[in-house]
């Protein structure tokens, strides 16, 4: 049996269960949040992925989990476009 990283903010003595975020539907992909939402549409799974970065990158300094989604959609825009 394999051990889990603990996430900040879990206990050791809890059981937690890990599922993968992404999901498609008719070819556009997606991602939940912990906070309930799905953030999306993205053309591909690798599209999703850098969202979930700039989601989590947004959280991580102050962001609230709604603008943080707009980043993720629009940011991954931005980037994919003027890069």
């Amino acid at each position: 049996m394999t051990t889990m990283e603990l996430r900040k903010g879990e206990v050791n003595e809890r059981t937690y269960f890990r599922a993968d975020r992404i999901f498609s539907v008719a070819d556009e992909y997606f991602f939940y949040t912990r906070e309930g939402n799905t953030i999306g549409p993205y053309p591909g799974r690798s599209s999703a992925l850098k969202g979930i970065e700039l989601y989590l990158e947004h959280l991580e300094q102050g962001g609230s989990p709604a603008s943080a989604g707009q980043t993720a959609i629009h940011g991954l825009w931005a980037t994919s476009n003027f890069q």
